[in-house]
């Protein structure tokens, strides 16, 4: 019976547009206005890789063909607070037992954890936020930009994701009542320590989309400088997720590599015939992109593939599609050498070993390839 009413309550969408565009209560509003886009810029890099700590650790080990996956043992997965007999079960039942961790330490190239993981400091500092503030200190000091004007700072944002944050946490307060749970595993609280730590108070950004969060962090932060939100824009990822509980269900998904526990660094093979899953890893990369190029300038592309099955040949059919003819030109180098899986950090460090290779006009070669699948 109510159906008989809704002409009365809805008038017919004709109607509607009619007395909108004859009303003289309505008029167009004005075009937007136009706003130039300003060129964004590489001024600093960081790293903390499994390569090294520090762009040029990370880089003299790159170029030498030196591998950053390591076999582990149950005292990688960050179980300090359960016996010993059951951290070994739980390493025992890991079909994976590779993975790319940071190399820690007070040597050089080594990431320090007494001066970033400092607990008398900040107990609400987790690894994955102190590789972050690691490199993010490298970055801003290769670009000179420790700024202290009140303006500056106000014109100065960070944009810095992660894939999982810490994991590593959650394990820990099944064993302990531990009050800095939250503040230690929330993906935005790297940005949010970093612009803390100095003083910046522009945009504060935090990307969470898996192996794309790097990507899209550093295209954020672009844009924002380009619009003028920002003049200078820290960004990039950051992650540590070697631990049990995150080795555990990448293994029971079936994505990691499993068939080199015995040779780990042959295990990150992506494109080649034999892969069989990527590698777990950690770090952290920041930095600034330059933008605005046609995909026919382009003469180098580090791409994302892990060595899975299935992922290497879409993404090699997608390169062929965005490329078309200059992807089969010989102008095109491609290559996807891993030494960790750090993409939801993430993709940060291949973006500054191609901005290394431009620099140097050096392409480093697909380590572990011995077949290409040509599918």
């Amino acid at each position: 019976m109510a159906r008989r009413y809704w002409p009365r309550l809805f008038p017919s969408r004709f109607l509607f547009n009619r007395f909108i565009s004859s009303s003289s209560a309505f008029k167009a509003f004005d075009p937007p206005p136009s706003v130039p886009h300003r060129r964004v810029v590489v001024t600093g890099l960081g790293l903390v890789t499994p390569l090294g700590c520090g762009v040029e650790s990370t880089w003299k080990r790159l170029i030498e063909g030196e591998c950053g996956v390591r076999a582990i043992t149950s005292e990688d997965l960050k179980m300090s607070g359960f016996d010993k007999e059951t951290r070994l079960h739980t390493f025992d039942q890991l079909s994976s037992k590779v993975a790319a961790t940071v190399p820690c330490g007070t040597n050089s190239g080594e990431f320090n954890d007494a001066i970033w993981l400092n607990p008398k400091e900040h107990r609400s500092i987790s690894r994955f936020i102190g590789y972050a503030l690691c490199a993010t200190n490298e970055a801003l000091r290769c670009a000179k930009w420790i700024p202290t004007e009140q303006a500056e700072k106000e014109k100065t944002g960070v944009s810095i994701g992660g894939g999982i944050g810490s994991i590593s946490d959650i394990t820990g307060c099944v064993a302990n009542d531990f009050p800095f749970f939250i503040p230690r595993m929330l993906i935005n609280m790297a940005a949010g320590h970093v612009s803390m730590k100095y003083g910046f108070q522009g945009p504060n950004h935090a990307v969470v989309t898996a192996c794309a969060t790097g990507g899209h962090s550093i295209g954020d932060a672009a844009r924002m400088v380009q619009f003028g939100d920002a003049d200078v824009m820290v960004a990039g990822g950051t992650e540590s997720s070697i631990d049990a509980l995150s080795i555990a269900g990448f293994c029971r998904s079936r994505a990691l590599s499993t068939k080199y526990n015995s040779t780990p660094e042959q295990a990150s093979r992506p494109f080649d015939c034999g892969r069989d899953g990527f590698v777990i890893g950690e770090g952290s990369g920041i930095l600034v992109l330059e933008s605005g190029l046609r995909p026919d300038q382009v003469d180098y592309v580090n791409a994302h593939a892990t060595s899975t099955p299935l992922g290497d040949t879409v993404e090699a059919n997608a390169i062929r599609s965005v490329f078309s003819e200059h992807a089969t030109s010989g102008a095109l180098a491609l290559s996807s050498t891993k030494f960790t899986k750090v993409d939801r950090q993430g993709g940060v460090p291949w973006k500054l070993r191609v901005y290394n290779c431009q620099s140097e006009a050096l392409k480093s070669g697909n380590g572990h390839c011995g077949r290409i699948d040509i599918k």
